[in-house]
């Protein structure tokens, strides 16, 4: 008896010891919780409102006022939201919230979403020492039922745009019986600060029933396409994938001919490259089980949840997201996970850990995740930039009777391995720079990380790219591929710290003479493209796009060098060459015949 209780304490101990993450919400100031008759609330988002460097925490309330925790930068957080001029949430119905720079003046303005006849807040952001309510001012009067929004420059004019789902129609009914109609989700264009519906306009006609929306750039061509999740998709419709056609001012929806539609119940949306093929891969959250649709780079998706081990039947998950959350270089998966008012059983939120293989292990318990709450938004974001990313779930009651306190997890594994962060200031493009995709070249690999306004649910993680980086000691370059369009080429940056780069604009430099300065062989090509740069040419990288803009393959280069191109699995047809250097892009065009 004695050895059982003995080895029973050293794994218990050692459980302890070992656990990634803690649950520190109440030691640090973060006090605070939502409450919503539904059951659908709440939202969350980390960003630095007051450009301290530190991320501060916006939480909704729902039937309480929302809080606004400021970052102490010492792990510890006030909450400032009374005081810099947030009170007045205590008489609206939030639901979620995202931040974005809405003109470009330096600080994040904040767009809170609400239900049951109150238009959406925009708070301006007053230098970082308060916030106005200027909904009415912008053009913000609906007082629709809406859910999750995100932020991206859609027109590509510098300036942020909106996309806010809604679901349906209020009609001061018991939860169940209001499923009656959906209204329009609303894409705002920002024509200096005033904000016009263009959905209909341009092509987009969603009608209710979203719960997740995200502006994301599925196909690198450097626009932001819009992806939407649907709740109660067998009768509003399944989920929605709408191609920007920019320059073209409308969107497609291509998610029946890609096979992302789906008619479930869509709760969340999760962006990243988990199998590191250099196009980004969405996870799906459902009321069922979860669908994991890996981008095949080709305007389609296969969906591989079952075979990856991601699925989490029995559930139901809300807010989600990619990260890496031990720095091991491969990104991690979270859900968080809620029953609604016909599944109240407790479920726990599920951390999936990348086997590197194209699989996911349930590693929950073992890293001290090991509440059963009933979890809606969550969020990731490095809350004491120590180089590890820590996880904040809203958790929601019906009332005060049931309200449970939000979870903030604190990752302790600091040190353990080398990581960067990268946080990027856009100067043509949009300030918050969403929509750009950063591309690490280290160890002789490649990673991605896409800058979002909004996704997950109803919420917004921390908009500063993390890469955690193993044991690779050293970055080779790193290349940002703006929203304006301009590459741009950084080849010092340090490892274990947070870089800030800024947008350079070099708009003017002329084009040079391509027969000079570039070779291109063999030409039509069938297995490989070799290139060379002329050595009076200052080169910085080397591209392959189709004719519509796509890019396929990108890479460092140096001037004088030889590189090879794989190209025996890209389809037939005219492909380009591009070369970005210091003083401006030679472009050649090249012919792909099997």
């Amino acid at each position: 008896m004695y050895r059982i209780l003995s080895i029973s304490f050293f794994l218990t101990s050692f459980l302890a010891n070992a656990q990634t993450f803690t649950e520190v919400s109440q030691s640090i100031g973060v006090n605070h919780t939502h409450i919503d008759e539904h059951i659908m609330g709440g939202g969350a988002a980390f960003f630095d409102f007051n450009n301290d460097g530190f991320q501060d925490l916006y939480i909704t309330g729902g039937e309480y006022r929302d809080r606004l925790f400021q970052n102490n930068q010492n792990g510890t957080f006030t909450e400032v939201g009374q005081s810099m001029g947030i009170g007045f949430t205590d008489s609206v119905k939030t639901v979620g919230v995202i931040t974005g720079d809405i003109d470009n003046d330096g600080y994040r303005d904040i767009f809170v979403t609400t239900s049951e006849n109150h238009n959406n807040i925009l708070l301006k952001n007053i230098n970082g020492t308060s916030f106005v309510d200027f909904s009415t001012n912008v053009g913000f009067t609906d007082s629709s039922w809406c859910t999750s929004a995100s932020f991206g420059d859609a027109d590509r004019e510098g300036l942020l745009d909106l996309y806010v789902g809604h679901y349906v129609k209020y009609y001061n009914t018991p939860f169940y019986n209001f499923m009656i109609s959906g209204t329009l989700d609303k894409l705002y264009l920002n024509q200096s600060l005033s904000f016009i519906d263009f959905a209909v306009a341009t092509g987009i006609s969603e009608n209710g029933g979203a719960l997740s929306v995200a502006f994301t750039d599925y196909d690198n061509d450097n626009d932001v396409d819009a992806m939407v999740g649907n709740d109660f998709g067998t009768l509003y419709g399944g989920n929605a994938l709408y191609r920007n056609e920019y320059p073209n001012p409308n969107f497609t929806n291509i998610a029946p001919s890609s096979s992302f539609y789906e008619e479930i119940n869509a709760m969340g949306i999760a962006i990243g490259d988990y199998d590191e093929d250099l196009d980004l891969d969405y996870y799906v959250t459902n009321m069922q089980a979860n669908l994991l649709h890996t981008n095949s780079g080709n305007q389609t998706f296969s969906e591989d949840a079952a075979t990856s081990g991601t699925e989490v039947g029995g559930f139901v998950s809300w807010g989600t997201f990619f990260f890496d959350y031990d720095n091991d270089t491969y990104l991690d998966l979270f859900t968080a996970s809620g029953g609604v008012m016909t599944m109240a059983t407790p479920q726990r939120n599920v951390l999936f850990e990348n086997q590197q293989n194209g699989t996911f292990n349930d590693v929950t318990l073992s890293n001290g995740l090991t509440d059963t709450l009933r979890s809606r938004g969550a969020i990731y974001g490095d809350i004491d930039n120590d180089g590890d990313l820590d996880l904040v779930v809203v958790n929601v009651a019906s009332d005060s009777i049931f309200a449970e306190n939000v979870s903030v997890y604190r990752n302790n594994t600091d040190g353990a391995s080398n990581w960067v962060e990268i946080d990027l200031i856009g100067t043509v493009s949009n300030s918050d720079a969403f929509g750009a995709h950063i591309y690490l070249y280290a160890g002789g690999r490649t990673w991605i990380r896409e800058i979002n306004g909004g996704s997950s649910y109803l919420s917004q993680n921390s908009s500063v790219a993390h890469f955690g980086l193993g044991a690779i000691s050293a970055i080779d370059s790193v290349i940002i591929h703006w929203p304006s369009g301009i590459e741009q080429l950084e080849t010092n940056v340090p490892i274990n710290s947070i870089s800030t780069i800024t947008e350079i604009d070099n708009a003017g430099i002329g084009e040079f003479d391509n027969s000079k300065y570039l070779v291109v062989y063999p030409n039509p090509a069938k297995d490989k493209i070799q290139c060379t740069v002329d050595k009076s040419f200052d080169a910085r990288s080397i591209s392959l796009t189709t004719v519509d803009g796509l890019e396929v393959f990108i890479t460092p280069v140096s001037a004088g060098s030889l590189i090879s191109i794989p190209v025996k699995n890209f389809a037939n047809g005219v492909y380009y060459v591009n070369v970005a250097g210091s003083a401006g892009a030679i472009h050649k065009k090249v012919v792909i015949n099997h």
